[in-house]
């Protein structure tokens, strides 16, 4: 996993976050986070992609949070607090000789066992959400070309690596966030977005209404997820920061 996280430029990403001042980090992944979503508004206008396109590429949005979350509950330094995984005595059970040898040996810093239950948790839920909104988008067709999908899902999958870089590894947030705060994160982001995306599709008359055609009315709908999620990235940081100054200080190593 390490040498994914390499190949896929997160420890690049990391060192640039060891030198830029977390206002300025903040700055670049709030402005990536607005291309990425601004990227796919563009192509609505200009009738490269429809409502089913933007469906779908969101759910892939979905599949890229899952990967981050997974990332950081597995690279979390705060102690997590888990009585439930105690044994007699006050001693861990088995999770916990897990996550010792795991971290003597690797990078794994957090908890194995949560970042399981979250990726079956959160993986079950994708799954669902994917199912569905392929089924909305083939009611309501799809009409982008390869190009435009690889360009929206990079965009997408390049503003959460950059965010994971920037902030978690290289801004010392794995160090003031606990597994636990980290699986929870995602949670609220996630459900405000999609209710918001799946009730402005029926509110504007679903597979059989204009929401094919309204290319004005798509956008404004993509607009107002570009501002949600701009609302919860910088609010999580923000909280991250102030944690991360309180408790700890960036690390040295990106992967370390």
């Amino acid at each position: 996993m390490t040498a994914l996280l390499r190949i896929l430029g997160v420890e690049l990403m990391a060192r640039l976050g060891r030198r830029l001042p977390a206002p300025a980090a903040r700055l670049v992944s709030g402005l990536m986070l607005v291309g990425a979503n601004l990227l796919p508004v563009w192509a609505v206008v200009e009738g490269r992609l429809g409502m089913g396109d933007v469906l779908l590429v969101y759910w892939f949005e979905n599949v890229v949070i899952w990967f981050a979350t997974t990332m950081r509950i597995l690279t979390a330094r705060r102690p997590a607090r888990r009585p439930f995984l105690r044994g007699p005595g006050g001693r861990r059970g088995d999770f916990g000789g897990l996550e010792s040898t795991l971290a003597a040996k690797t990078w794994v810093t957090g908890d194995p066992a949560l970042a399981l239950f979250f990726a079956l948790h959160f993986g079950l839920f994708t799954l669902v959400h994917g199912v569905f909104a392929a089924v909305l988008a083939g009611l309501s067709g799809v009409r982008g070309g390869l190009l435009d999908w690889v360009a929206a899902g990079g965009a997408i999958l390049l503003s959460h690596l950059l965010s994971l870089g920037l902030h978690w590894l290289g801004g010392g947030e794995r160090g003031a966030v606990s597994p636990g705060w980290a699986m929870a994160a995602p949670y609220p982001r996630m459900i405000a977005l999609h209710v918001a995306v799946i009730t402005g599709f029926f509110l504007l008359g679903g597979p059989h209404g204009r929401t094919a055609d309204d290319l004005g009315v798509v956008a404004l709908l993509m607009g107002l997820k570009t501002a949600l999620d701009l609302l919860f990235h910088l609010g999580e940081h923000l909280v991250h920061a102030r944690r991360t100054r309180a408790g700890s200080r960036p690390e040295h190593g990106a992967l370390a």
